[in-house]
Parts: C-alpha cells; structure tokens; sequence
C-alpha cells in the first residue's frame, strides 16, 4: 500500500493508492467548499448545487441520460455535503471505471442547469428537508449546531437549507457557486483507489490537465468562540424518547492535541468495557446505545457526547456522564484502559481494507490535514499518547465555559429549569 499524490499543472490535486488485490476502485471528485461558503439567505445552496449535478451535464444532457450512463458501467454513485467539502463518489468494478470517471467528472465539471429540472429537484430537496425534521436525531444536530455556533453564521445552518431558503435558490445562484467554487482548481482534489490500471490514471491525469487553471482563495465565514458559561437549548419533539447531545468545544484541524482527545475518546466511550458503557446501560440500565464524536473544522470543533431515554432518566445520565468526564479531569487514565484502547486500534487497522477506505482516507487527509499519513502512521501517534496528556486534553476542553447541551423530546420548557444546576464540571 502506497499513497500517491500530484499536484497538476493547474493546481487540482490527484491522489492514488494502488490496491491490486482488491476487485472494486472506488473514486471521488471532491471540492472544498460547502454549507460554510453559503449567504445567509440562500442556506443549502451548496447542497443543492450537488444535486443538480445529478440533473444533466454537458455530455448527458439529462437525469436520464445520466442515470442510464451509469447503470451501464455497473458503477454505483453517491455525493454528499457537509461544512467545508462537497465529494462525488463512484464505486465501479476495474472494467467499468473508465466510463465512470468519465460522467462523474462531466456532472462535476460541466453541469447544465434548467429550469424545469430546477423545479423539479426542489421538490426533492424539500422532501429530503422534512424527512429531517421528521428524525429527532438530526433535529438535535442542528439544535446542537445552532447553539454552538449561533443562528447568524454558516456553521450553525442545516446542511439541506430550510423551507424559506430552498424555495429562493435559482439558477444564478447555482451558477454564481458552482463558477466560484467549482471552478477554483486549487482547491480541487480527485482521489481514487483500488485496482485500476496504470492506463486508467493517465486517462484521468490528462482529463485533469485540460481544465483551466483558476487558483485564487475566496473568504470563507471564519468562527469564533466568545462562550463564557454553559448554554442548553431545548426543542419540543412529541416522542416516547428524550433525545441529547453534550458537547463541549474543542480542536481544529491539524491540532497537535487530536490524537491525545482521539485517545481520550475511545478509553471513555470505545466498546463495552468503556465507563460510559458500563455506568449507563450494565450498571443502571438506562439508555440503550449512545454516540459520541470528534467534530474538527478549519479554525474549531467539538466533543460530543448523544444518546436518548426516558425523560424521567435525563437528569441521572447527565449527572453520570459529567462524573466520568471529572474523573478524566482529574485522574490518569489506567494502564488497563490504555491496553485496551491500544487493541481497538489494532483492531480498526484489520477493518481497513475496501477500496473506499483508502479513497476516502486520503482525501480527507489531504483536504483538512494537508499531509497523508498512513492509518498505521495515525495508530502509531495514538499509541504514543501518555496518561497525562490525556488529563490535559480532559482539563483544558472540558470546561463550563465550553459547555453546551441540546435537548429534543416532551416538556421541553421544564429542561432549562431542570437542569440548569447541574452543568457544570
């Protein structure tokens, strides 16, 4: 296993790991810009500019013609859209990858907007809208969005928009995005892995090549933190469960710190020896699963820590979790949890094997951490990390002053009451 990088001619980026046992290849056009290069009144444009790609393109002039070219390669094909970044994705079998870096890179390119297809995919998109409105998990990460980062800048938006902007994006507006950001070669990134031939990366090196050099950097809405208290937003949500997510402010991308709060977040919530785990559901049965995740951007993050139960239970989880967060705060971790996170890892390494694994690995670290590391590389820096600088991270980042709490269920006017007293750490 190699990865490959090449920066081209016009500044777009080609990354390429050679994998000749597998039988798939998976490849992605990805361009770093998303929900955070948005204006305030046309919230989830990028979103939708990413489906109308799907919509028709300079040579398949059609959703049609475009759904027919792919099912003829037996490719299959995603896109996706988050803050900094908007990927188009294809998984093809090593005969059909040609044709599908083809149309993948057509729509991505060369796209062609029209007003009945407009019309049409805004349906669509307001569909999509209120299937997450309708889940009280994505209720909560925009809530959670929100109060972290404030209604007023692009990280606190809903990634697909809402029911006022979505009916106002037009085909200018498409335009004006995709010419700005599309566009913009250096910050272009074409990532491809698994059993290709060395004619199929010539192929694409030369597609690349041709398109015109348009390096310049456009602002983006950079954040900052002025919290200096803890802050909690509750949203009613007629359910049988109360849904929360706890997070507290954290590192950006490229932090010397990450991998300590990577190592820090297995040994307090990785497989079913962790404390969360174990005070929660073994020792008081009171939730059923829980999530927690590290959430970087270019110039901040977050911790986070979600689950859902019986409203009855909120207040006793979230005394629970708090303790265990203090217990960090202010005590090394053991040798034995060590031991045990350090086998995760090496477990994670034996998981990592489909050609989207490497795909995906690559871009997202040449995109966010400038540089590529090997995953064997990543469970190195995090086998480094010492009991001590685990409590570090603990004690810097898990503060009252960086403290939020969402809350999505019933008696949603009784949490901030309720609970009021017992955020802190």
């Amino acid at each position: 296993m190699k990865f490959r990088k090449e920066v081209l001619q016009n500044g777009i980026r080609l990354l390429s790991c050679h994998l000749p046992k597998r039988k798939t290849v998976c490849a992605q056009v990805a361009v770093g810009a998303g929900t955070r290069n948005e204006w305030r009144r046309y919230k989830g444009l990028a979103h939708f500019v990413e489906h109308m790609a799907f919509k028709g393109s300079r040579n398949f002039p059609s959703p049609v013609a475009i759904a027919k070219a792919f099912v003829s390669t037996g490719a299959d094909f995603n896109a996706y859209t988050d803050r900094d970044i908007t990927s188009y994705e294809i998984f093809s079998s090593p005969s059909g990858i040609d044709r599908a870096l083809e149309i993948v890179l057509d729509i991505f390119f060369y796209p062609r907007y029209r007003t009945n297809e407009l019309k049409l995919e805004r349906g669509v998109v307001l569909a999509e809208h209120r299937d997450y409105l309708d889940d009280p998990t994505d209720v909560l990460d925009n809530l959670q969005s929100q109060l972290i980062y404030g209604a007023n800048h692009p990280l606190g938006w809903p990634v697909v928009g809402n029911s006022r902007s979505i009916p106002e994006i037009t085909i200018r507006n498409l335009l004006n995005f995709h010419h700005h950001y599309y566009r913009q070669t250096n910050n272009i990134i074409v990532s491809v892995a698994g059993n290709f031939s060395g004619a199929t990366l010539r192929k694409l090196r030369k597609y690349l090549n041709g398109i015109p050099q348009n390096t310049f950097h456009l602002p983006k809405a950079n954040y900052r933190s002025r919290q200096a208290k803890p802050r909690l937003a509750a949203k009613y949500w007629d359910g049988k469960q109360v849904y929360f997510n706890l997070g507290f402010r954290a590192y950006p991308h490229r932090h010397p710190k990450i991998a300590a709060l990577a190592v820090l977040d297995a040994v307090l919530a990785s497989g079913w020896g962790s404390p969360l785990s174990l005070e929660l559901r073994d020792k008081r049965g009171l939730i059923y699963g829980f999530d927690t995740g590290i959430y970087q951007w270019k110039e901040c993050g977050t911790y986070e820590i979600s689950s859902s139960l019986h409203r009855k239970d909120l207040k006793t989880a979230l005394k629970v979790v708090l303790a265990e967060l203090r217990k960090l705060r202010e005590d090394l971790v053991s040798a034995d949890d060590l031991d045990r996170v350090h086998k995760i890892f090496d477990e994670y390494l034996n998981y990592f094997t489909s050609s989207y694994d490497f795909c995906d690995w690559m871009l997202n670290e040449e995109l966010f951490e400038g540089e590529i590391k090997t995953p064997q590389e990543w469970v190195g820096e995090l086998k480094a990390v010492t009991p001590k600088e685990i409590r570090e991270v603990a004690r810097e980042l898990f503060q009252d002053s960086g403290m939020n709490l969402a809350v999505v269920g019933s008696h949603a006017s009784s949490y901030k009451h309720s609970l009021k007293d017992i955020l802190t750490v």
